[in-house]
């Protein structure tokens, strides 16, 4: 297949999008422009699923750079068994959100905002594709600056202007940190390919953790920017994978025993509150970053255990999962049947999608430390399955087209997490540590029977009241410790005192004793650069 099918992938959601805002200048028309995109969205994921059976060519601009580098320099696009199921999840992703969308029209889904959701999945198919590090840099680079630009634009309040700040700067150090990896190897191969990905792997590994707000634990966002529930769910999902799409891309991590243990103790506590926030958060919007930390952090435990392949299956069950949930927005009398769905897909019992996952995480020795891991999809079910039952909107009021357009964008994201086991070659449908899942999914159950339980004898909340109290306290106080915050204020104070004592010095220095100063402070580095017998 030729390489430049792989443009198509680019081109048809930017020039989707580019009509869509030619229409609203000169004739605004809201079928039209939903037709467009739901055209453009549609052709893409068929375009990819086609792309699953027979992988083109890559496609590269070598020497477009006006210097010569030591480095590999070129631009570097490829649909393989690593990117495509990526690259498809986003792809159904983006699909689900237009034929979702009108449902949302009471919450300001307009043709505007499809256009941006057009663009947002076009940079991140550009960023999964991404074949050598160069070409990753370059996306993650302008993703950051786009969701900059966005959450500024979107919020007015300068706390929160603040955190979108904060948020931009961890992922950028999440970049400098790959650079340096980029600078470091400066013969890189992996998986037998030249020039494609650095052996750096540990500062490639930190890169992505950084990113994703796992290593270490960061939540520059200390609450979830409202936004539209498209527009949000696809900017977190686009940031995120193109993160994990260079966990799999990582040959297996040669670190030493104490390096490695203290990063999978790291990983794990941090996907383990991540889960349990994701478990107790109000609703599923409020808790969209901790979902994202949570799989992520089951992601980066397959890589640090040798096994980057395994973490496809959590990256691409986050994408696809998570967006059903976050798009859940209207409610039918037999909608939840989709996210129980869902649910079974990430329970990793045999034969379904996260089956794949497990062997990744967990090994036939199970510890103690395993037992931990075992808790953390099952936290993400009882979430899954306590935002899926809250109420929301009515989809009997809506239109009939709306009525059978909705239900079809939700059950494509379950379809197409089993599409990916049965069609990418990265992935398969196995047994899988059966024993591990189904531990994980009757946790799971048992939460949800105490948490229902609980709820329904009142008279007995009443006389545990104690017990709440208690509980909450503890909860209050481990989410003030492990969301970091403390640290972040630490370092904050620290960095203020630094500038204090330099804005004293520059006043002592600006003085009229300034040039004083500047000879004592020369006469003793003088004294002390100088020999001992020339003193």
């Amino acid at each position: 297949m030729p390489s430049w099918v792989v443009l198509i992938l680019l081109v048809l959601p930017i020039a989707a999008a580019l009509a869509i805002f030619a229409l609203e200048r000169l004739r605004p028309n809201f079928g039209l422009a939903w037709l467009i995109a739901m055209l453009a969205a549609l052709g893409g994921w068929g375009l990819l699923l086609a792309l699953g059976l027979r992988n083109p060519a890559p496609l590269q601009l070598a020497d477009w750079l006006p210097f010569q580098v030591n480095l590999d320099d070129r631009l570097l696009l490829q649909v393989d068994p690593i990117s495509w199921p990526l690259a498809f999840s986003l792809a159904a992703l983006l699909l689900a959100v237009i034929l979702t969308a009108p449902v949302r029209l009471g919450q300001k889904s307009i043709p505007a905002a499809w256009a941006s959701n057009l663009f947002i999945t076009s940079m991140g198919l550009m960023g999964v594709l991404s074949g050598n590090l160069i070409t990753l840099l370059l996306v993650w680079s302008l993703i950051d600056v786009v969701e900059l630009i966005i959450m500024l634009r979107t919020v007015q309040e300068p706390r929160l202007n603040r955190q979108a700040v904060l948020a931009f700067a961890a992922r950028v150090s999440g970049t400098i940190v790959a650079l340096a990896a980029l600078v470091v190897d400066q013969d890189p191969v992996i998986s037998g390919i030249p020039n494609a990905f650095p052996q750096a792997n540990v500062l490639l590994l930190m890169a992505a953790g950084l990113r994703l707000g796992v290593l270490p634990l960061n939540l520059p966002y200390q609450q979830e920017i409202r936004m539209r529930r498209g527009v949000g769910t696809l900017l977190r999902m686009v940031s995120a994978a193109t993160s994990l799409v260079l966990l799999a891309r990582l040959t297996p991590i040669e670190v030493t025993a104490g390096g490695g243990a203290l990063l999978l103790v790291a990983s794990a506590i941090a996907a383990l509150y991540a889960a349990a926030m994701w478990a107790s958060a109000a609703n599923e919007l409020a808790g969209r970053p901790y979902w994202i930390i949570s799989l992520a952090g089951m992601a980066l435990i397959s890589v640090i255990n040798g096994n980057p392949l395994n973490s496809l299956a959590w990256s691409t069950l986050m994408i696809l999962c998570g967006g059903l949930l976050f798009l859940y927005s209207g409610r039918a009398k037999f909608s939840i049947v989709l996210p129980i769905l869902a649910a079974v897909a990430l329970s990793g019992l045999p034969f379904t999608p996260a089956a794949f996952g497990w062997p990744g995480v967990v090994d036939e020795s199970f510890t103690i430390f395993d037992l931990a891991l075992v808790l953390i999809p099952a936290l993400l079910m009882v979430g899954m399955i306590r935002h899926a039952m809250t109420p929301g909107d009515a989809l009997r009021d809506m239109q009939g087209w709306i009525r059978v357009a909705y239900p079809m964008g939700l059950f494509l994201l379950v379809a197409s997490a089993w599409l990916i086991v049965l069609l990418g070659t990265g992935q398969s449908l196995i047994v899988g540590p059966w024993a591990v899942s189904l531990a994980s999914s009757l946790v799971a159950v048992g939460m949800l029977f105490a948490v229902y339980r609980w709820r329904s004898t009142a008279s007995e909340n009443r006389r545990f009241g104690w017990l709440q109290s208690i509980v909450r306290v503890v909860g209050k106080w481990l989410t003030s410790f492990f969301n970091l915050r403390w640290l972040y204020a630490l370092l904050n104070d620290f960095m203020r005192s630094i500038r204090r004592l330099v804005e004293g010095l520059s006043v002592i220095l600006e003085g009229e004793g300034g040039v004083l100063w500047v000879l004592v402070l020369l006469a003793l580095l003088l004294t002390l650069l100088l020999p001992e017998g020339l003193r």
